[in-house]
């Protein structure tokens, strides 16, 4: 299709039969109703210092309007300034308007690059009849190279973000008319071209605006502009009427500046064709307001390599958890992108390993998921519940799955002789994760456990670690459990009255650990055979505390005396198995009596009952 043309002046020959203001020619067909909305969107006056001009030279130095209205019609219009009409009064201008019913006639042109394009007419035709005008439109002199230059070396540059959000605010009608002030008109269109190719082409397709106006308050579009002559029309009240960028006063508006300005606005001008294209393929379609084109806009500049902060990052990787309707290639490569974001936080890999998941690709899946349970292994190692409970939930997913699934193993119990054999149930803000089902990802966090512990130097904390590996159902190599249940958390169990230094939290665990892995009892063994070699005089209190909650007599069948410090100090924190303990103490025995020692051990001050001495006498 072609675009409809009108010519609006003062003329002696026009549509209407007598002289005047009226269309001078259009395009046949053109409807009335268009004709009504160019005649109230093109009227012009002139300065006050040139309006009364007959030099040509001041005439062409008069602000051209290059004034535009998108909607069903969308009307797009230059204004000049032509000095006396054929009566030889002041203040004629004339008009050349172009309509379409159909936004595609432009083509790629932006609005705001017909300004001063070489098809723009000054002089009436002869017929009353014009043809259409076929695109692709000419542009103008405007460029995104000649307005980088003027922004770069404007005083003033930094008001672009905030002029970008008053723009946004206008459009999402919750602001007022965005106002522009310069010296001359050519550096007002400078400022709208930088706000076209600084915003999403098709939000600016949207926007109004009108280069030129003596009067601005009587208009209703959305964008205006005009010179440093009009500020008798302003008056002190401009600022209330209008988001003021008065760049020849410095006086400017106070607008919160929203985030995809802030992004924008640090872009060369020159980088952003490829932005606004990768924009277009990412977009729904549905997006409309600066926030609804801001994430789309983020995960454009990802994929551009495009600096962006913290806050850029956590929108597009909100905003790719649910573009379901991206083809699972793009899904999967502007995932990848914001994997590798040095300012993607562990909230933002929750949504990237979802997206991993639902485009196919088991590499990205495997890789976040593995690096979210790296960051919950460390925060388990913490002793804030806080940091744990927020570390990555990274088996959230699967938790429902297990709990349904009786196929999934549970702790390995420890038999009837522990005394801690009924284990403590993790409160809320100890749970671990869900057992990890993928074979790949269980043995890659495995061996970064395994890490993990060699490196620990903390009782506690290697302790914790190997709770949160229990609850993931890892299967950890024997030497290393034993061995660093020997190096760090036996020697700390072991010190003088551990039961009084362990709190509640850390008991819990160390006895869901002492069910789940028998290495870890292991190595608490080998830890006591060590002091009954170097320091015996200290064995009893250390069996007398957590320690000897943890092992169980099975754990010790190949050192006797262990296992006979073992009953004693059970049956001394059982005051109902004492009698038993006894017994069982005289049958290992074998032919050894029970002397007075024993017997002090397992009631010490002579605390036993005449009921306890015959029941002993009658099983012995």
């Amino acid at each position: 299709m072609s675009f409809r043309q009108l010519y609006y002046t003062s003329c002696e020959q026009g549509l209407s039969g007598f002289a005047g203001y009226q269309f001078n020619a259009i395009t046949p067909g053109t409807s009335a109703d268009t004709r009504r909305q160019v005649e109230s969107l093109t009227g012009y006056e002139a300065p006050h210092s040139l309006a009364y001009s007959t030099d040509a030279d001041d005439l062409a130095r008069c602000p051209v309007n290059l004034c535009y209205s998108p909607g069903r019609t969308t009307i797009v219009a230059s204004v000049q300034y032509v000095g006396k009409d054929s009566s030889r009064r002041f203040g004629n201008y004339f008009a050349h308007a172009l309509a379409t019913s159909d936004d595609a006639d432009f083509g790629e042109v932006l609005p705001i690059e017909l300004w001063r394009a070489p098809f723009w007419v000054r002089e009436q035709a002869q017929s009353a009849e014009l043809p259409g005008l076929d695109g692709p439109l000419q542009r103008g002199p405007l460029g995104r190279e000649q307005v980088g230059s003027f922004l770069a070396a404007h005083p003033h540059r930094g008001q672009l973000p905030a002029l970008l959000s008053a723009v946004g605010a206008v459009t999402a009608g919750t602001d007022r008319p965005v106002l522009v002030v310069e010296e001359a008109v050519d550096d007002v269109a400078r400022w709208f071209a930088a706000i076209s190719y600084l915003l999403p082409p098709r939000f600016v397709r949207q926007l109004s605006f009108a280069t030129y106006l003596n009067r601005p308050s009587r208009s209703r579009l959305q964008l205006l502009g005009t010179v440093a002559e009009t500020n008798l029309d302003l008056g002190s009240d401009a600022p209330d009427n209008f988001s003021l960028f008065d760049f020849h006063a410095g006086r400017f508006a106070l607008v919160p500046e929203h985030p995809l300005a802030r992004l924008t606005a640090g872009i060369e001008l020159l980088t952003g064709p490829a932005l606004w294209d990768w924009v277009g393929v990412l977009a729904s379609g549905a997006e409309r307001s600066l926030d609804d084109w801001y994430p789309v806009a983020a995960a454009a500049a990802a994929l551009g390599r495009i600096q962006l902060s913290a806050d850029d990052v956590a929108a597009a990787t909100s905003w790719l958890g649910s573009a379901t309707y991206l083809p699972a290639q793009t899904q999967s490569e502007i995932g990848w992108v914001l994997h590798d974001h040095p300012a993607t936080a562990d909230r933002e890999y929750r949504v990237l390993r979802d997206v991993g998941k639902r485009s196919g690709d088991q590499s990205l899946y495997e890789q976040v998921q593995c690096e979210l349970l790296d960051a919950q292994m460390r925060a388990a190692m913490t002793a804030n519940p806080a940091i744990t409970a927020s570390a990555g939930q990274a088996g959230s997913d699967q938790a429902d799955l297990n709990r349904a699934d009786p196929s999934q193993p549970g702790p390995k119990q420890a038999g009837s002789d522990q005394a801690g054999a009924d284990r403590a149930a993790p409160s809320q803000a100890e749970a671990g994760p869900a057992p990890i089902l993928e074979d790949s990802v269980r043995d890659r966090t495995a061996a970064r456990c395994q890490e993990l512990l060699q490196q620990c130097e903390a009782g506690p904390d290697a302790l914790r670690l190997l709770d949160w590996a229990a609850a993931a159902r890892l299967t950890l190599d024997p030497e290393i459990l034993i061995g660093v249940t020997r190096r760090v958390i036996a020697p700390w169990l072991a010190q003088d009255n551990p039961a009084d230094r362990v709190d509640d939290e850390l008991r819990r665990r160390a006895h869901r650990v002492a069910g789940f892995w028998p290495e870890f009892r292991s190595g608490l063994v080998i830890c006591l055979t060590g002091l009954s070699r170097d320091a015996p005089s200290t064995l009893l209190a250390v069996m007398s505390g957590l320690i000897g909650e943890l092992v169980v007599l099975a754990d010790l069948r190949a050192h006797p005396a262990l296992a006979e410090l073992y009953l004693i100090c059970l049956a001394r924190r059982r005051r109902d198995r004492r009698v038993d303990n006894a017994v069982r103490i005289a049958e290992r025995r074998g032919s050894q009596p029970i002397d007075e020692t024993l017997l002090a051990l397992i009631w010490p001050s002579a605390g036993w009952t005449r009921a306890e001495a015959l029941e002993i006498r009658k099983r012995l």
